[in-house]
């Protein structure tokens, strides 16, 4: 079981004003410009009462950002990203495990109402959900509470829906454009699932991908084209 590192180490919930954003992608600039135009401030503080962590292509990366960010920062509430790595693991990661909440949206998050959050395994306290809970009702979205696993369920059932139709590309079936259309207007899905690929960040599904492939196995191997495209920094539309 996970142990508390602080009785109740966080402060009132309505001292939330310094948030510190960081990332790789679209998601992390989205959520800065949120936290921004919701008078937040998204710059680095001399101590943050909020870390929104989004590191989502790169793992090795993201360990030792958060764990940098933990020493630097120890009273801080750190809202990991729970596309690439569940709360549990996170929490293995630092030294104060009841300081980690995880967090999962997809972009575009503007018009998105709800955010997915999650408490690590075995842990107990919840005065790091309730704050998380708190912060992003502040940003307007509903905190819907949802079990550990890495991906969430929004960031893995698209991403799952992306990677099946970059192997629809690969192996002939249609062009991108008519993959898309089909889904659009046979599923009323906001945006073909190559599309949305692409507004998400390719790298960014390729990490959603790998680290579920990782923890699930052959079911979610990425596609050999996500791979490439992403390694190539390229999009379905130029």
């Amino acid at each position: 079981m996970l142990k508390s590192g602080l009785e109740n180490p966080f402060p009132p919930k309505d001292m939330i004003n310094k948030v510190l954003v960081i990332g790789d992608g679209t998601l992390a600039n989205e959520m800065a410009a949120l936290v921004g135009a919701k008078h937040l401030s998204a710059e680095t503080a001399a101590q943050p009462d909020v870390i929104v962590e989004a590191i989502i292509a790169d793992r090795k990366k993201k360990i030792e950002t958060l764990q940098s960010l933990s020493r630097a920062y120890p009273d801080s509430l750190i809202l990991a990203s729970a596309l690439n790595a569940s709360a549990t693991e996170v929490a293995s990661w630092l030294e104060q495990p009841n300081r980690v909440v995880g967090w999962a949206m997809l972009p575009p998050i503007e018009k998105s109402k709800v955010v997915e959050v999650s408490n690590p395994r075995g842990l107990q306290d919840l005065a790091g959900l309730d704050r998380a809970k708190v912060f992003f009702e502040s940003l307007g979205k509903e905190a819907v509470m949802v079990n550990d696993t890495v991906g969430g369920v929004l960031p893995r059932v698209v991403a799952s829906l992306i990677n099946g139709a970059v192997f629809a590309v690969m192996e002939g079936v249609a062009s991108p454009r008519d993959i898309d259309q089909a889904m659009k207007l046979g599923t009323n899905y906001p945006h073909g699932p190559l599309e949305w690929g692409d507004k998400i960040g390719l790298d960014q599904v390729l990490g959603i991908m790998n680290a579920l492939h990782e923890a699930h196995g052959e079911r979610y191997r990425p596609a050999p084209l996500l791979v490439q495209m992403a390694q190539a920094k390229r999009k379905f539309y130029e």
